[in-house]
């Protein structure tokens, strides 16, 4: 909290005065082209790490960066309003034309999500191929009952573990991902990366994103943040993996949303946030 003050003191003094003119502008309105699902976690800051500025990115962030699949029978069930009310407004009011789920390493969900006490299986109704996980009198229910929402990515991950191949559907058309983990990673650094891919496939459904996925009007990407090494990578569906965004990355992205890879090698300006810690 102290933190928080003597910055807000900080920018106050020093930033308010020099930007002042832009909050002006953007107070009028905000014009994203990127919704951007994060976790919650306190070491991801995507203004930092894509360096932005306010009013490039509209951003959804929960605990594990879960997207609930949407229950098509009950559109309105309470497990997944909030991102389908993101996804409605960030498409349909803001006009936004890419999805990025930004999973991260060392993330505490998953690392809960592998822990024994939320482990434990119980059975569903007959046919059901879902993993889910038990309470069991737990001192976190609501974390618990939440991270259901990551039992999908927990099954594929037991599966590659058994040695099975692991693959996803995303999109109206039912397109098949697949995908090969590092084996290099911890096991839940590498149920993070299954877990990003896992929720490209879960927002693929979401009705207002699967319209847009047809008329080809709309682009999903699942990035990766090494915080220890603050790198980050985005899956290649055509490598099947997940690979560091560099210059050769970046033009090959830029050029799949329609950009000029030819500014990857133009010195970009630094937002005004970050000179106070370059300059």
């Amino acid at each position: 909290m102290k933190e928080l003050l003597l910055g807000m003191l900080d920018f106050r003094r020093r930033v308010r005065p020099k930007t002042l003119e832009m909050f002006k502008n953007m107070a009028l309105g905000q014009n994203p082209d990127c919704i951007f699902m994060a976790c919650s976690d306190s070491r991801v800051v995507p203004n930092l790490f894509a360096s932005t500025n306010p009013g490039h990115l509209f951003v959804l962030r929960n605990v594990g960066n879960l997207i609930p699949k949407p229950n098509h029978l009950r559109p309105l069930e309470k497990a997944h309003e909030a991102e389908g009310a993101a996804f409605e407004f960030g498409i349909g009011a803001l006009g936004v034309t890419n999805i990025i789920v930004c999973g991260h390493s060392e993330c505490g969900a998953m690392i809960k999500l592998l822990s024994k006490d939320t482990q434990r299986e119980h059975k569903c109704d007959a046919g059901c191929t879902h993993v889910h996980l038990e309470d069991n009198l737990s001192k976190t229910p609501y974390l618990d009952s939440w991270l259901r929402h990551g039992s999908e990515s927990l099954r594929k991950y037991d599966e590659m573990l058994d040695g099975k191949p692991l693959s996803f559907v995303k999109g109206f058309d039912h397109h098949v991902i697949k995908a090969n983990i590092s084996k290099d990673l911890s096991p839940h650094n590498q149920l993070s990366q299954i877990n990003v891919i896992q929720q490209l496939e879960n927002i693929s459904q979401y009705s207002v994103v699967k319209e847009k996925l047809e008329k080809k009007e709309i682009e999903l990407h699942g990035w990766w943040f090494d915080i220890k090494n603050a790198d980050v990578y985005s899956f290649s569906e055509k490598k099947k993996e997940f690979v560091l965004i560099d210059d050769a990355k970046a033009e090959e992205l830029l050029e799949k949303i329609g950009g000029d890879p030819a500014e990857v090698k133009t010195d970009a300006k630094l937002p005004y946030w970050m000179g106070k810690y370059f300059y």
